[in-house]
Parts: structure tokens; sequence; C-alpha cells
């Protein structure tokens, strides 16, 4: 390079760390605007956020999943998790403190987190516009977890949440069929006891299923009672050489 020439210009992954001034490029609050609801620890988890996703692992995964159409690496997801994105992105609660070491770091504490911090998280999330990637990370998660939290027996709490909040094993929620759509009162799949009638035995199938391909736990709607929404039940089912799952093409 000649002596007088300017420093090279930042990488377009340093780039991203940064927060733009070109009006109405980030949320208002964050270019001088006051809002009430937002505190020191709202703006620490912005920019906290900002750099975590910057990680070249984390940017890489994302591109390649869009070009190849597979799934999220378990590296990467692993790593998200354990920095608390999982936990983070399903909201305020306890399962925040699942999280050993801290929500990215501690900079936000989990009593403290409310659903602004929650926004943040996800608006963050989806700067790399990579959303076939993102719907492979949480898209299953996020839409099975909360039953378990909300409805489920203590032994799933104790030995299946902590897994599934740090990125060990991965959830769906299976209620979708191939004739039985928005209309759930119509599913087909069943669910009996067996001869012991410690168990259940489920028959049927699911279609259309986000993050069913490669979920270790499935969220099921299955019959156990008589026609319409009263005979529906909710079963977590494990995975199993008896749970078949192939993949099925989308637009994204």
């Amino acid at each position: 390079r000649v002596t007088d020439a300017p420093p090279p210009r930042p990488s377009a992954l340093e780039e991203s760390k940064k927060f733009s001034k070109v009006p109405f490029a980030e949320p208002a609050v964050f270019q001088g605007l006051p809002l009430p609801y937002f505190n020191k620890s709202h703006y620490a988890l912005r920019k906290a956020m900002r750099e975590f996703m910057a990680d070249p692992d984390i940017m890489d995964d994302a591109l390649e999943c869009e070009e190849t159409m597979n799934g999220p690496s378990k590296e990467v997801r692993k790593k998200m998790a354990t920095a608390g994105l999982t936990a983070m992105g399903l909201g305020p609660g306890e399962h925040l403190k699942l999280v050993p070491g801290g929500l990215l770091g501690g900079v936000v504490k989990p009593e403290e987190f409310d659903h602004f911090h929650e926004m943040i998280v996800q608006e963050e999330r989806v700067r790399h516009f990579c959303p076939g990637w993102e719907d492979g990370l949480e898209g299953g998660n996020a839409i099975s977890i909360p039953v378990i939290l909300k409805y489920g027996n203590e032994w799933m709490k104790k030995e299946v949440l902590p897994g599934l909040i740090m990125g060990d094993t991965v959830s769906c929620l299976s209620i979708t069929e191939a004739y039985a759509g928005s209309d759930v009162a119509a599913i087909r799949t069943t669910a009996k006891k067996d001869a012991s009638g410690e168990n259940y035995v489920v028959a049927g199938t699911k279609k259309w299923i986000t993050a069913g391909q490669y979920s270790d736990w499935f969220v099921t709607a299955v019959r156990t009672g008589g026609k319409n929404a009263a005979g529906v039940s909710m079963i977590l089912v494990p995975k199993s050489d008896q749970v078949i799952c192939s993949k099925i093409k989308t637009k994204y």
C-alpha cells in the first residue's frame, strides 16, 4: 500500500456490530427518542446481542443453511442456547434461571427480564435476514416449549426442559395433519393405553411440523376421547425408531 493510503475498511462483519446513524435505520429509542419502558439493561442487551450475532460461526452457519436448505448446526445451536438466547426467546419466567452462565454473561438478570428485552432479542436475531435458518433454530422450540412450561408435569420441567433450554435437544409442536390444519378438532391421530394401562400407543401422521425432522421431543395433539375438540389431548412423545420423520421442501 502507498504510504498515504487510508486505513483498511472494516469488514462487513465488523460493520454489523455498529449502530447506524441513518434516520430510522434503528429503533427510534436507540437513536435518542426517550421511552419510559426502557432502562440501562435494555440498552446493554441490545449492544450485547448486536456483538454476539456478529460471531463469524453464526453468520457462516446462517448463510450455509439458506443455501443448502439444511438445518442449523448443533454447535451453533448449543452456542446460542448457552448464551441464553433460547431461554430469552420464550419471554420472562423461571426458565431463564436454567442458564448457568447467565443471560449473555449476565448483561440482564432473569428477575428483571421483561417482554421489551424479549423484543430486543428477536429484533437482533433477524438482522441476518436468514428466515429458514432462524426458523430452524427456534421455530419449533418457540411454539412447543411454552406448552411444557404451562401445562407440563413436574418431571417434564425437571428432565426435559433443561436440555431444551441449553440447546442439547430440540422440540416441536405436532398438531397439523394433512387433513386437519386450522381445524384442530378434526385431527385423527390417536393415543390409546396399552394392556398395562400405563403407556399410550400413538398412531397417526402429522405434516408441516416446524423442526420436526430433527426434533427429540414432539408436543403432540392426539385424540384420546370422542369427536370434536373435547376429545383432544396433548402428549409428549420422545424421538424413537417408531417415530419416522421426513423432509418437506418449502419456499424457505
